[in-house]
């Protein structure tokens, strides 16, 4: 595809998947969900997540300004912003209140796609704040519910999707990305474990250090997403307490990008690295 989309469209060409797309775009029944759980206290979510694997891009603002809410405003430096992704595996992410028993709840990969944020609601940001285009899961009870659930996430599921760190010696090799038929952006990134910490150049016109590029890039407080039926926009809060210090510097020795990112200009081989692991909760959302 050369665009995100909004409409889920399962990779399963089947009945299960047909059962997938009813729900998943279902509009009447997740504002039923909405207008029952805006009357009761947001269920925190939590999940022990472990191989972040970030892939960066400078990318022409004037590609993707149509993705962007009129009354939102990205970080810019002469006409270009950054494009995130993230992938990870999550561990058990289910309510918090389970304590222990979160340990039944699944451990889905996920991948999000996201923009940094410098103005919402036409007001500078008074924190760390990102402009949610995609989230990849290859779990569709995770893509499917998120969809019921959050207005904030803009879920699908891919199939096949990859997640993989391997070791051999003393190289540790990577290797991410989803090839689907359905209505999940694809990529493919290919990388090894590096000790190299220098800021692609490409990148200086952001920020004069590497470590400032990890502190802008980690540290994210808050998401938002259109919520297109509604027309205003949804934001989460999240804490997601990233030791940057433990950051892994990634050489990326293959990429493949999907329509999409093709389509935006995020041609060039990413600027990577990983976090090895971090507590992750979803704290709250709101319509804002």
């Amino acid at each position: 595809m050369s665009n995100i989309i909004s409409r889920y469209i399962s990779p399963s060409n089947n009945f299960i998947g047909m059962i997938q797309n009813t729900l998943a775009n279902n509009i009447s029944l997740r504002n039923k969900i909405r207008q029952l759980f805006k009357h009761l206290p947001f269920l925190v979510l939590e999940s022990d997540v472990r191989n972040i694997l970030y892939a960066n891009w400078i990318v022409p603002i004037q590609n993707i300004a149509h993705l962007v809410p009129n009354n939102c405003s990205l970080l810019q430096h002469n006409g270009y912003t950054i494009l995130t992704i993230l992938t990870y595996q999550h561990g058990h992410f289910g309510p918090s209140a389970l304590g222990k028993a979160r340990h039944f709840f699944p451990s889905p990969l996920q991948s999000n796609w996201r923009l940094y944020l410098e103005e919402v609601n036409h007001k500078p940001v008074t924190k760390p704040t990102v402009l949610f285009l995609n989230n990849t899961f290859n779990n569709p009870l995770y893509a499917v519910g998120t969809r019921l659930f959050s207005d904030v996430m803009n879920s699908h599921y891919g199939k096949p999707f990859q997640h993989i760190v391997t070791s051999s010696g003393n190289k540790e090799r990577w290797i991410s990305g989803v090839n689907d038929n359905g209505s999940s952006p694809n990529w493919a990134i290919g990388g090894i474990k590096s000790h190299s910490q220098n800021l692609p150049k490409p990148f200086s016109t952001f920020f004069n250090s590497y470590e400032t590029a990890l502190d802008k890039l980690c540290y994210q407080d808050t998401a938002v997403r259109l919520v297109e039926n509604l027309q205003t926009l949804s934001s989460a809060d999240i804490d997601l307490p990233i030791n940057i210090a433990s950051a892994i510097p990634i050489d990326v020795t293959h990429y493949k990008p999907g329509a999409f990112l093709t389509s935006i200009g995020a041609t060039e081989l990413p600027f990577c690295f990983v976090i090895p692991s971090v507590k992750f909760k979803a704290l709250s959302e709101t319509i804002i």
